[in-house]
């Protein structure tokens, strides 16, 4: 650690050199988690309970005053930490859910991989179910001890 580098209390690294779309990221989240609430999730996360935020995403980043065009920057950015798991896509009058997986840090925002740029259509969304799917199963092979 160079002598330019300071820590916050918490032991991560500050945020002072982190791109402003970091800390709309941040700012999304504390707004989801606020209007989230506690749900059992269904068979496909073994029933287990957690954070679930349901709404209006573009009049969340609205209400944020964030400009529009940090939508999506955003979105990319709370994903690529695994911080929101999408539940449920919304539309014009349904409302999206997300699973709220934790908070966004400095160094989760330094340290995830980049979000690889999913192909777009039909072909698209299968491969993204394909890939969510394919990290559960891996997730739960981890945890039962099969691999």
């Amino acid at each position: 650690m160079d002598e330019d580098t300071q820590v916050a209390p918490n032991g991560e690294m500050a945020q002072e050199n982190l791109p402003t779309v970091y800390e709309y990221s941040v700012q999304a989240y504390q707004k989801m988690k606020e209007s989230a609430s506690q749900e059992i999730l269904g068979s496909q996360y073994g029933d287990q309970e957690g954070l679930v935020y349901e709404g209006f995403l573009t009049k969340l980043i609205s209400d944020l005053n964030l400009p529009t065009p940090y939508y999506t920057k955003v979105m990319v950015e709370l994903k690529r930490m695994d911080c929101v798991r999408q539940l449920r896509r919304g539309g014009s009058t349904t409302p999206s859910r997300w699973l709220l997986m934790r908070e966004p840090t400095p160094d989760l925002f330094r340290d995830m991989g980049p979000q690889k740029e999913a192909p777009s259509g039909w072909k698209g969304s299968v491969d993204q179910r394909m890939n969510d799917l394919n990290t559960r199963l891996t997730t739960v092979e981890k945890a039962l001890g099969i691999i």
